[in-house]
């Protein structure tokens, strides 16, 4: 496939929640501006994090004692979406106009888009992954889900899921004809901190809510490619998303002006909550 376009790729490596956050938005408003081409961010976590929506209520969220006593960064994303804690997982972002020649403009159709390199990607690691349809696929109520303050105890027909289980998750914004899209994709997981650090309102105990998550999440780790490194890990996303795309991503870093941008938005937005 001849590629359609040039986009950046931009690997920042570990950073903390706020740092993360900053670049993703810094990208944003470098686009909306047009001083940038369409940009894929791939990005890792220094120390365990959460992220919440831009709509979740923060006490009604996470576990505040829990959290204040460990010394957790929780930061509000941009977009979206549920809560995510983060640690040994890889983070993404990708900024595209709403209504360009590479995405779709419509909400679904441009996730369904996207979640195709996710798909293409891990294929070349040897995983099937697929589609999620958004129903339950277990005995776990739709209200539980409803309720459920966890991104990956909720599903939407967008999703990428392994065995019935989700790998992945995603929220999306839109601004000025842009739109930024964050995604999760579970590399490694550690369900303790899920059970412990997000507050659980529907009644589950605590042995119930670990086993939901056994049974509603899974782990690069635990599949068939668990000794595949974050290298080539990320050289598979990048391979799939350029194939899935038709775009040719260029490595660069960020500019001297979405740098300062970033530590502008780091100190004064995205500090964290507690």
């Amino acid at each position: 496939m001849i590629p359609i376009e040039n986009w950046r790729f931009i690997d920042t490596g570990a950073g903390g929640a706020a740092n993360n956050m900053a670049v993703d938005e810094a990208l944003l408003e470098s686009c909306k501006r047009g001083l940038s081409p369409p940009a894929i961010h791939l990005y890792t976590w220094e120390r365990p994090a959460i992220t919440i929506g831009y709509l979740q209520r923060l006490e009604k969220t996470v576990r505040m004692e829990e959290c204040t006593g460990r010394g957790l960064e929780i930061v509000r994303r941009m977009t979206g979406g549920r809560a995510v804690v983060h640690n040994k997982d890889l983070g993404f972002s990708i900024v595209f106009p709403a209504k360009g020649k590479v995405i779709p403009s419509g909400l679904w159709p441009s996730y369904l888009k996207i979640a195709r390199g996710f798909i293409l990607g891990l294929k070349s690691l040897g995983l099937d992954t697929c589609l999620d349809n958004g129903r339950p696929s277990n005995d776990i109520s739709i209200k539980a889900r409803r309720e459920s303050p966890a991104c990956f105890l909720t599903r939407i027909r967008s999703e990428v899921v392994l065995s019935g289980r989700k790998l992945a998750g995603f929220a999306q914004r839109r601004m000025d004809d842009w739109a930024l899209q964050q995604g999760t994709l579970m590399v490694d997981l550690d369900r303790r901190l899920w059970a412990d650090l997000l507050n659980y309102t529907d009644g589950s105990r605590q042995e119930g809510i670990m086993c939901r998550l056994e049974s509603e999440m899974i782990s690069i780790r635990e599949t068939s490619a668990r000794d595949k490194d974050m290298p080539s890990i990320k050289n598979a996303l990048v391979s799939g998303f350029s194939n899935a795309l038709g775009v040719c991503l260029d490595e660069s870093g960020l500019s001297d002006e979405e740098y300062a941008l970033k530590c502008l938005l780091e100190k004064e937005k995205y500090k964290s909550l507690l």
